[in-house]
């Protein structure tokens, strides 16, 4: 089965364009798309950068506002933002923001590969073709999900579970995960109960399960190459900063010395939110490495 994740195979390490499949667990509000980036922007709408952020303008506006967004064949889908806890429906415009077409009402977005667009509504995970038809549910309560080949990797409340592409041959994988990524062939997951939780690794038959780091209250974790990312805040010790940790030697770096969230990775940059007092909400890039931190905007604007 093909994937749309046209530049890296969907074992690989940096994905570098189109929906990174690590970033759909975090919200997925940025892409690079042919060599600009498009991302959820403060004012209910979808904007787009080059890839040094000297350009930037406005692709489209929802009066509703916008929570997510994935792109494919010069396409954007995205799910209208809610704030009375109902899914008010998947939307698509063309890469230029014009065209905007009802996909499906009454579900969101959560990720797209292939031909497919899943969604989360009725309480459970769904899947229905890029232009709406052909509903599928599946029996799961779940919206972290993963595609890898014919099989779907999910989360059902915090249970880790892997299932082929039609909802059958459900296998258990772990229990008690938070949240979970994949990337150099291995599931990378956060486990545990709050404020004591770990971060391991396991193949993809759920054996060789591998502690990575132990003991705090981890939130935010993606993958790139051998180093895993991952920041958090503990009630009772505070913030724990975006640190790197790689996976052979458990060698660290803090990289952002305080909690971040909404973590995505996007060619050798993650970006992320952080709250400043007096600002708000802002709106980060930093190097895989750590290096050239910029804030890009106040999440007040665009």
């Amino acid at each position: 089965m093909a994937s749309i994740f046209l530049t890296a195979p969907i074992f690989g390490n940096v994905y570098e364009s189109e929906n990174n499949p690590q970033n759909s667990l975090n919200g997925n509000w940025i892409v690079a798309y042919k060599n600009w980036i498009y991302y959820v922007d403060a004012g209910g709408g979808i904007s787009k950068a080059s890839l040094d952020w000297k350009q930037k303008s406005r692709v489209f506006v929802d009066s509703s506002g916008i929570d997510r967004i994935f792109i494919t064949n010069d396409l954007i889908y995205y799910s209208q933002d809610s704030t009375d806890n109902s899914e008010p429906g998947v939307f698509r415009v063309t890469i230029n923001g014009t065209q905007r077409k009802k996909i499906i009402d009454k579900y969101s977005i959560i990720y797209a590969v292939n031909n497919w667009l899943f969604l989360w509504g009725d309480n459970v995970l769904c899947r229905v073709n890029n232009d709406g038809t052909n509903l599928v549910r599946y029996p799961f309560y779940t919206w972290y999900i993963i595609v890898v080949q014919d099989n779907i990797y999910c989360l059902d409340g915090f249970t880790l579970k892997v299932m082929s592409i039609d909802g059958k041959n459900v296998k258990k994988l772990a229990d008690n995960v938070f949240k979970f990524t994949i990337s150099n062939g291995l599931i990378y997951m956060i486990t545990g109960s709050y404020g004591n939780r770990t971060i391991k690794s396991m193949k993809f038959d759920g054996s060789d399960v591998r502690v990575i780091k132990n003991g705090r209250e981890y939130s935010e974790i993606i993958v790139n190459k051998n180093w895993i990312y991952f920041a958090g805040y503990d009630d009772k010790r505070g913030d724990i900063p975006l640190t790197m940790v790689n996976t052979t030697t458990k060698v660290e770096k803090v990289i952002f010395p305080e909690f971040c969230c909404k973590l995505n990775l996007v060619n050798d940059n993650l970006y992320f939110f952080h709250y400043v007092e007096k600002m708000g909400n802002t709106f980060n890039r930093i190097g895989i490495d750590g290096s050239n931190f910029q804030m890009i905007s106040n999440y007040k604007s665009y």
